[in-house]
């Protein structure tokens, strides 16, 4: 469909830089505003931030012995420790 009307990326950014631009002159900060959240959405500004957790050698020990334990093993483990909660 976009092929067939001949809409690109590139003239929907022009677009909505024209609607910003137009709420500017109108002076209608919510058409500003609205143009602007979706140019930032197109250009990607609102992508997650990506985090990322390294473990330490110590960390990683516990957490292969953590993994490698059954589920009734771990039941016993987190009973042992509900009186300090």
């Amino acid at each position: 469909m976009a092929k067939e009307l001949q809409i690109t990326r590139q003239g929907i950014i022009r677009g909505l830089l024209d609607a910003v631009e137009m709420g500017r002159e109108q002076q209608n900060s919510g058409a500003m505003v609205t143009a602007l959240r979706e140019l930032s959405k197109m250009l990607g500004f609102n992508a997650p931030e990506v985090k990322r957790v390294e473990l330490t050698s110590d960390q990683q020990i516990i957490q292969n012995h953590m993994a490698a334990l059954t589920d009734a093993q771990l039941l016993v483990l987190m009973q042992g420790h509900t009186a300090l909660v």
